[in-house]
């Protein structure tokens, strides 16, 4: 039995009518795999119920802007026929699904399809598979950056001690995300993905052990204490989810921008390393299935 690899799908789509976006347009990415019109082997990836599921499905893209309604901004919402469209899908699948999946892209190459946005073309130029989760790793010895290219919904209520007498007390509270990149937040939701999608990670075992609530817990802790916000160039943002079943307007609101960080602690810069690495993958926060908590990690040279 092979290993769990990391693969990477860039995917484009051209309109042969005026496509509408939805707010999200991952949304027609999306819809693309649940329909079975594309990446069918991902389907149950897309259909899971995990909070923390090895799946990022992107915003579409235009001359590099990433396509999503939000309340600070203005973005296209008629697309041309004939224009091209970016995405990209992220998981962590078998490396035996790898066949499957470049046979599935294989059948569809260049394929005219009719979805519910309309008609259009599909082209995945090929599919990367990335690295074995052992290895994917990022250096950061010297200090690094990250980019949050689309709002990162990041929950407070992470850092919450692991007890159970506080997890009685709080959970029921509503507090919404952060719109601040505390570090330790951060830290905690790319240990808890990084656990949840390869529980048999050196990394997992050194710094999660069986325990994961509370070690994970003293490392973000940690992460922020001892971690030295170098920059940060941040904004709040509120994106529009969609609509719910009385057509109200769902909305989240989270952040965006940069910041600069330094590890100070060896232990935590270790575990940061893999960490953050695979959430540079796979998003950062809720709704990474969406195109939300898309980031990227640029070490210090």
């Amino acid at each position: 039995m092979g290993g769990r690899v990391l693969i990477e799908v860039p995917i484009a789509v051209t309109p042969l009518e005026v496509l509408r976006l939805p707010p999200l347009s991952s949304r027609i990415l999306k819809t693309l795999i649940e329909t079975e019109a594309v990446l069918k082997p991902l389907k149950k990836h897309v259909e899971s119920r995990e909070k923390y599921k090895p799946l990022f499905i992107s915003n579409l893209s235009a001359g590099g802007q990433r396509l999503y309604a939000s309340s600070q901004r203005s973005r296209r919402s008629i697309i041309s026929p004939g224009e091209t469209l970016w995405g990209r899908i992220a998981a962590v699948v078998s490396s035996e699904v790898v066949d499957d999946i470049n046979t599935d892209v294989a059948g569809i190459q260049g394929s005219s399809l009719r979805t519910p946005f309309g008609e259009m073309r599909i082209e995945i130029p090929e599919v990367r598979v990335v690295a074995s989760l052992e290895v994917l790793k990022q250096d950061l010895e010297r200090g690094f950056a990250i980019y949050f290219h689309t709002p990162a919904l990041l929950s407070p209520k992470l850092m919450i001690p692991p007890l159970e007498s506080w997890r009685r007390r709080y959970e029921g509270l509503k507090v919404g995300y952060t719109t601040l990149p505390i570090p330790g937040l951060i830290l905690a939701y790319s240990l808890r993905l990084l656990a949840a999608t390869h529980p048999n990670h050196p990394v997992v075992a050194k710094h999660i052990g069986r325990d994961p609530d509370k070690a994970v817990f003293k490392t973000a802790l940690l992460g922020t204490v001892l971690t030295e916000t170098i920059h940060h160039r941040i904004w709040p943002e509120t994106v529009i989810i969609g609509r719910d079943g009385e057509g109200k307007l769902r909305k989240a609101r989270g952040f965006r921008g940069m910041v600069a960080l330094n590890i100070r602690h060896r232990g935590v810069r270790e575990a940061a390393s893999y960490s953050l690495a695979l959430a540079e993958k796979l998003g950062l926060g809720r709704g990474r299935g969406m195109g939300l908590g898309e980031i990227e990690v640029k070490p210090k040279p």
